[in-house]
């Protein structure tokens, strides 16, 4: 991925930048700093420290949405966070999956799954538009 980055012009990094930055606010906006990028079983539970697995799928998914798909989900960050906790709580392979062989194909397929379904319930889609 790196040798493929090297590779780009000024404008599409300009894209990836932007699109990153946008992903962060998103981010702040719908798990504010105490949930963001952390296991979240229980909203009283002790802050559990910064999740790279977890980092990784909801830049990476927020990054793919318009500003307007954005603004939906800071709008509907109850219902995200409730899914996500039922998601860690309640089904053990995705648990696992931002957990323990976080590389694995499989595991990589499974949390991307996992919060894309989260995603499009929030948004009320069957399918999450990419540009």
């Amino acid at each position: 991925v790196m040798g493929e980055l090297n590779k780009i012009d000024a404008d599409q990094l300009e894209k990836i930048r932007c699109d990153f930055k946008a992903a962060m606010v998103a981010a702040a906006q719908i798990f504010r700093p105490r949930y963001a990028f952390r296991k979240v079983y229980d909203k009283n539970h002790k802050r559990k420290p910064l999740n790279k697995a977890l980092f990784e799928v909801w830049s990476v998914s927020l990054s793919k949405l318009t500003d307007t798909e954005r603004d939906v989900l800071a709008e509907q960050k109850e219902l995200i966070l409730q899914e996500f906790m039922a998601a860690l709580n309640n089904d053990p392979v995705f648990e696992k999956s931002i957990s323990t062989g976080t590389g694995e194909k499989r595991n990589v397929i499974k949390r991307f799954e996992t919060i894309q379904g989260i995603i499009k319930k929030a948004l009320g889609y069957d399918s999450i538009s990419t540009h």
